[in-house]
């Protein structure tokens, strides 16, 4: 990726939360004393981010209470990031993304490609 500069990437990337995430198994206490607090969270709804980064800042976001699929990457991708990016070998037209395997649609692919 070397032969790159920065300002071509945007890096796509889903977090998830839900109040559950704070349930904590460790804490800290002073060195030879017990930590003492505990408390049971109820279920929540999970929250979903989707940014799209570049050296600019975030350039793209979705934030949706429930997971990411194919469909709701598909339309951010459709709606959000292209808009906002130019063809290679402009800025914003690297996408890099991890392997969760929504990314592997085969519609991804195409519309990246459609779009240079």
């Amino acid at each position: 990726m070397s032969h790159y500069s920065a300002e071509q990437f945007m890096y796509l990337d889903e977090s998830g939360v839900n109040e559950s995430n704070a349930r904590r198994t460790h804490g800290f206490a002073p060195k030879g004393r017990k930590a003492r607090v505990s408390r049971v969270l109820k279920r929540t709804p999970g929250w979903s981010i989707l940014p799209g980064l570049t050296v600019d800042g975030f350039v793209a976001l979705h934030i949706y209470q429930g997971a990411y699929n194919a469909d709701l990457f598909y339309d951010f991708v459709e709606k959000e990031v292209l808009p906002n990016t130019t063809p290679f070998p402009g800025p914003r037209s690297v996408i890099v993304m991890d392997n969760v395997r929504f990314h592997h649609d085969p519609r991804i692919a195409e519309i990246l490609s459609y779009h240079g």
